[in-house]
Protein backbone atom coordinates (compact mmCIF):
# COMPACT_ATOMS: atom_id res chain seq x y z
CA UNK A 1 0.00 0.00 0.00
CA UNK A 2 1.42 3.36 -0.98
CA UNK A 3 0.58 6.71 0.97
CA UNK A 4 0.48 9.72 -1.41
CA UNK A 5 1.57 12.73 -0.27
CA UNK A 6 2.96 11.39 2.92
CA UNK A 7 3.79 15.16 4.20
CA UNK A 8 0.41 16.28 4.38
CA UNK A 9 -0.96 12.74 5.36
CA UNK A 10 1.49 12.90 8.69
CA UNK A 11 1.06 16.74 9.30
CA UNK A 12 -3.34 16.16 9.16
CA UNK A 13 -2.77 13.22 11.78
CA UNK A 14 -0.63 15.21 13.86
CA UNK A 15 -3.38 17.82 13.68
CA UNK A 16 -5.99 15.52 14.24
CA UNK A 17 -4.22 14.35 17.58
CA UNK A 18 -4.17 17.46 18.66
CA UNK A 19 -7.23 19.12 17.96
CA UNK A 20 -8.96 16.00 20.03
CA UNK A 21 -6.58 16.68 22.83
CA UNK A 22 -7.08 20.04 22.88
CA UNK A 23 -11.53 19.30 22.43
CA UNK A 24 -10.97 16.94 25.63
CA UNK A 25 -8.97 19.46 27.70
CA UNK A 26 -11.39 22.41 27.14
CA UNK A 27 -13.83 19.71 28.10
CA UNK A 28 -12.34 19.33 31.86
CA UNK A 29 -12.32 23.33 32.14
CA UNK A 30 -15.47 25.32 34.38
CA UNK A 31 -15.69 28.42 32.71
CA UNK A 32 -19.45 29.31 31.16
CA UNK A 33 -21.22 26.46 29.49
CA UNK A 34 -21.95 28.32 26.12
CA UNK A 35 -17.78 28.82 25.98
CA UNK A 36 -16.89 25.40 26.85
CA UNK A 37 -19.39 24.14 24.65
CA UNK A 38 -18.46 26.32 22.19
CA UNK A 39 -14.89 25.61 21.88
CA UNK A 40 -15.11 21.95 22.32
CA UNK A 41 -17.24 21.65 19.21
CA UNK A 42 -14.47 23.98 17.45
CA UNK A 43 -11.31 21.64 18.40
CA UNK A 44 -13.61 18.71 17.80
CA UNK A 45 -14.37 19.38 14.30
CA UNK A 46 -11.53 20.53 13.22
CA UNK A 47 -9.95 17.36 14.86
CA UNK A 48 -12.31 15.53 12.48
CA UNK A 49 -11.49 18.05 9.58
CA UNK A 50 -7.81 16.90 9.99
CA UNK A 51 -8.47 13.00 10.34
CA UNK A 52 -10.40 12.81 7.55
CA UNK A 53 -8.31 14.90 5.53
CA UNK A 54 -5.62 12.59 6.11
CA UNK A 55 -7.52 9.96 4.80
CA UNK A 56 -8.06 11.50 1.64
CA UNK A 57 -4.61 12.49 1.36
CA UNK A 58 -3.27 8.76 1.73
CA UNK A 59 -5.46 7.14 -0.29
CA UNK A 60 -7.43 9.36 -2.79
CA UNK A 61 -4.78 10.30 -5.79
CA UNK A 62 -7.78 11.82 -8.14
CA UNK A 63 -8.77 13.88 -5.71
CA UNK A 64 -12.63 14.37 -5.94
CA UNK A 65 -13.29 13.99 -9.67
CA UNK A 66 -14.04 9.98 -8.54
CA UNK A 67 -17.25 9.31 -6.64
CA UNK A 68 -15.19 7.14 -3.64
CA UNK A 69 -12.73 10.71 -3.49
CA UNK A 70 -15.95 12.74 -3.45
CA UNK A 71 -17.17 10.75 -0.90
CA UNK A 72 -14.10 10.69 1.64
CA UNK A 73 -13.74 14.56 1.22
CA UNK A 74 -17.21 15.40 2.53
CA UNK A 75 -16.85 14.96 5.95
CA UNK A 76 -13.81 17.38 5.53
CA UNK A 77 -16.17 20.06 4.29
CA UNK A 78 -18.77 18.93 6.56
CA UNK A 79 -16.72 19.63 9.76
CA UNK A 80 -15.77 22.55 8.38
CA UNK A 81 -19.06 23.58 8.63
CA UNK A 82 -19.38 23.10 11.40
CA UNK A 83 -16.26 25.20 12.89
CA UNK A 84 -17.73 28.01 10.89
CA UNK A 85 -22.03 27.68 12.13
CA UNK A 86 -20.08 27.14 15.76
CA UNK A 87 -18.30 30.43 15.15
CA UNK A 88 -21.10 32.36 14.10
CA UNK A 89 -22.98 31.48 16.68
CA UNK A 90 -20.59 32.87 19.49
CA UNK A 91 -19.79 36.05 16.71
CA UNK A 92 -24.04 36.59 17.09
CA UNK A 93 -23.88 36.09 21.14
CA UNK A 94 -20.90 38.31 21.95
CA UNK A 95 -21.88 40.81 19.00
CA UNK A 96 -25.76 40.60 19.69
CA UNK A 97 -26.26 39.90 23.78
CA UNK A 98 -29.73 40.60 23.55
CA UNK A 99 -30.61 38.71 20.31
CA UNK A 100 -33.52 36.16 20.95
CA UNK A 101 -32.14 32.56 20.75
CA UNK A 102 -35.03 31.61 18.16
CA UNK A 103 -33.56 34.37 15.91
CA UNK A 104 -30.09 33.40 16.31
CA UNK A 105 -30.35 29.52 16.08
CA UNK A 106 -32.64 30.31 12.88
CA UNK A 107 -29.59 32.66 11.38
CA UNK A 108 -27.25 30.03 12.45
CA UNK A 109 -29.15 27.04 10.90
CA UNK A 110 -30.01 29.48 7.55
CA UNK A 111 -26.06 30.26 6.90
CA UNK A 112 -25.27 25.81 7.66
CA UNK A 113 -27.54 24.91 5.49
CA UNK A 114 -26.79 27.53 2.55
CA UNK A 115 -22.94 26.83 3.08
CA UNK A 116 -23.70 22.78 3.37
CA UNK A 117 -25.93 23.51 0.15
CA UNK A 118 -23.04 24.60 -1.92
CA UNK A 119 -20.24 22.25 -0.17
CA UNK A 120 -22.73 19.14 -1.48
CA UNK A 121 -23.99 20.63 -4.75
CA UNK A 122 -21.94 23.61 -5.99
CA UNK A 123 -17.98 23.54 -5.08
CA UNK A 124 -17.16 21.15 -2.68
CA UNK A 125 -13.41 22.94 -2.45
Amino acid sequence: MTIHDPDVVFTDLALAILGAYLSWRLSQQTLGKSVIRSGVTIMAALASAAFFGAVFHAFFTAGTTTMAGFLAWMPVSLSIVVVSATLLRLALTVLFPKLPEPIRSGVVLVYAAAFAGVVLFVNES
